[in-house]
C-alpha cells in the first residue's frame, strides 16, 4: 500500500512512542509467480474493502474471550448454550450490573476492534460501524448467559466507532511513510490498533489502500509529578505525590485542514497519574490512580476556507470519555453539534476554541453508594465542552478546558452534575523540548434515592513534555 505522507520530525516523534530503537527490517525477496501474496494488481483494479478478514476476525475475537471466560476463568455467565443464545434473542433487554471499567472502557474498546477490523479492511467510517454494532449485537446474544444488555449495545458500537477511528488513524501515523516500516514502528501500531496492523499484514497490496491522507498534526508526551487533595462523601484526604503520564494529538488542525473523511479533525488524550506501582491493585479505590482518556471528532461538517482570519470547522462531533481526577469517573459517549474556531490575533499569535453541545449516554458517576447494584448511575445525559489554546510564536502554550455532564434522571433514580476544568502552561525550552505546569479542579452535585452530597478535588503538577507535529 501506498504509505501515508508525512513531516520527518513528527513522524520520528510518534514513532518514538512505537519504539523506534528496533531495527529497519530488509526488503523481502518476491515470492514466485502465483504463490499467495504475489503479482499485486494494479491500484486501479484492486477491490475497494475486503468482507472475509473483518467477519472472521471479529467472530474469531469474540470465540476466544468466550473461551477464556468460560474455560480458563470458569465464569458462569459465559456457560452459553443453545437455549441461553435463543432466550436472549427472546427477551426484553434490560441495564446490566458489570464494574464501571468493564462498561465504559472494556466494551468500547471491544467495539473498537470489531470497528477497526473493517475500518482496516478497505471500509468507510460508517460502513465501519454496522460491523461494531453487529460485533456487539453477536457477543451480547451468544457471549454471555444473559439477558442482553441495553447499555452494553449503545455504548460498544458507538464508542467503539468513535474510539476505533482515532487508534486507527494514530496506528497508520506511527507506521509512518515508506514501503517497509521497521519492526519497531509495527510493534507499535500492534499495540494502538491490533485489528489494523493485522490487516496491514494480511491486506497490503490486495485492497485499495485504506489509509486516509494525513492532514497537519501536534502534540505532545509528557511526564512528570502532581499532587492534590479531595472531598466528598468519603471525608476529606490529601493526594500524594503521584508519577504523571500524559499524551495529546490534535489530528487535523483547524486553521488549515481540508475535509473530506469523518474524523479528519479530532483530539485525543490520554492523562495517567499513580502514587503506586501497581495501580491496577486499587482501582476500586477512591484514593486509587487517576486517569482519563477522551476523543472528538468532527464526523459530518464543513469548513470555511483556508487562508481566511477566524477560520472554522463546524458539525456533528462524536465523543467518548473515560475517566477522570481523584472522586470522578466519567463514562459518556455520544454526538452533537460543534464548531472548530482558529483565529491569528497577531502574526506570531493563534487563538484555537472548540464548543461543543452533545447528547450522551453514560455516567458521570463517582464512587457513590450501589444503585441498583452498582456503584454509579447510567443516563441520558447533556454533555458541553469548552476549550481554547494560545500559541504564542513556537514557544509558548496556554491551554484551558472545561467540561460540564448533567444526567437528569438515571436509570434507578437521582440526578447528577459534574464540572471539570483543566488548564496547563507549557514553555518549549529547546528543540522538541519543554516543560510545563497543569492543574485539574472537579465538582460534582449528587441526589440519590435517599442521600445526596457534593464533592469536589483539585490537584496540581509538573511536567516535561516532548513536542511533535507536522503544523506550526
Amino acid at each position: 500500500m501506498a504509505r501515508l505522507r508525512r513531516n520527518p520530525a513528527g513522524r520520528a516523534t510518534l514513532a518514538a512512542l512505537a519504539l523506534l530503537a528496533a531495527p529497519a527490517r530488509g526488503e523481502e525477496p518476491a515470492p514466485p509467480a502465483g504463490a499467495p501474496g504475489t503479482a499485486p494488481l494494479p491500484a486501479k483494479e484492486l477491490p475497494e474493502h475486503d468482507w472475509f478478514a473483518p467477519i472472521a476476525e471479529i467472530v474469531g475475537f469474540n470465540a476466544v474471550n468466550w473461551a477464556i471466560d468460560r474455560y480458563v476463568l470458569k465464569a458462569d455467565w459465559a456457560k452459553v448454550s443453545g437455549a441461553t443464545i435463543w432466550r436472549n434473542a427472546r427477551f426484553v433487554w434490560t441495564f446490566d450490573t458489570d464494574d464501571f471499567n468493564t462498561n465504559q472502557f472494556l466494551h468500547p474498546y471491544s467495539g473498537s476492534f470489531y470497528y477497526t477490523a473493517a475500518r482496516s479492511s478497505g471500509f468507510g467510517f460508517w460502513e465501519s460501524s454496522l460491523f461494531a454494532f453487529g460485533g456487539s449485537l453477536m457477543w451480547k446474544l451468544a457471549g454471555e448467559v444473559g439477558p442482553a444488555s441495553i447499555n452494553d449495545q449503545i455504548t460498544t458500537p458507538i464508542a467503539g466507532t468513535i474510539l476505533g477511528e482515532a487508534l486507527f488513524r494514530i496506528s497508520r501515523l506511527v507506521l509512518g511513510g515508506g514501503p517497509s516500516p521497521n519492526a519497531g514502528r509495527q510493534v507499535g501500531a500492534l499495540l494502538i490498533s491490533p485489528a489494523s496492523q493485522l490487516n496491514y499484514w494480511l491486506l497490503d497490496g490486495h485492497i485499495k489502500d485504506p489509509d486516509p491522507p494525513v492532514p497537519s498534526y501536534r502534540g505532545h508526551v509528557s511526564a512528570g509529578v502532581s499532587l492534590g487533595n479531595a472531598a466528598g462523601e468519603f471525608g476529606s484526604f490529601s493526594v500524594p505525590f503521584q508519577a504523571r503520564f500524559a499524551f495529546q494529538l490534535t489530528y487535523g488542525l483547524p486553521e488549515d485542514v481540508r475535509l473530506h473523511l469523518p474524523f479528519d479533525h479530532f483530539e485525543a488524550s490520554l492523562e495517567l497519574s499513580s502514587a503506586t506501582a501497581q495501580p491496577w491493585a486499587y482501582l476500586h479505590d477512591p484514593r486509587g490512580p487517576e486517569w482519563l482518556l477522551e476523543v472528538r471528532g468532527l464526523a459530518l461538517g464543513g469548513e470555511t476556507p483556508t487562508g481566511e482570519p477566524g477560520r472554522t470547522l463546524y458539525g456533528l462531533y462524536g465523543l467518548f470519555d473515560f475517566g477522570g481526577p481523584v472522586l470522578v469517573r466519567v463514562g459518556e459517549t455520544g454526538f452533537g453539534p460543534g464548531a472548530a474556531i482558529a483565529e491569528h490575533l497577531a502574526r506570531d499569535v493563534l487563538v484555537e476554541a472548540t464548543f461543543i453541545a452533545a447528547l450522551t449516554f453514560g455516567t458521570a458517576g463517582g464512587y457513590a453508594p450501589r444503585v441498583v447494584d452498582r456503584d454509579y448511575a447510567y443516563g441520558v445525559a447533556a454533555f458541553f465542552v469548552a476549550d481554547g489554546k494560545l500559541f504564542w510564536g513556537d514557544r509558548t502554550e496556554l491551554h484551558l478546558t472545561g467540561r460540564a455532564v448533567a444526567v437528569p434522571d438515571a436509570v434507578g433514580g437521582g440526578s447528577e452534575e459534574l464540572v471539570l476544568g483543566t488548564a496547563s502552561a507549557r514553555v518549549r525550552i529547546a528543540g522538541p523540548h519543554a516543560v510545563s505546569l497543569d492543574g485539574t479542579a472537579s465538582f460534582r452535585n449528587v441526589a440519590l434515592p435517599g442521600s445526596s452530597y457534593r464533592e469536589r478535588s483539585v490537584y496540581a503538577g509538573a511536567s516535561y513534555a516532548f513536542l511533535f507535529g507536522s503544523g506550526r
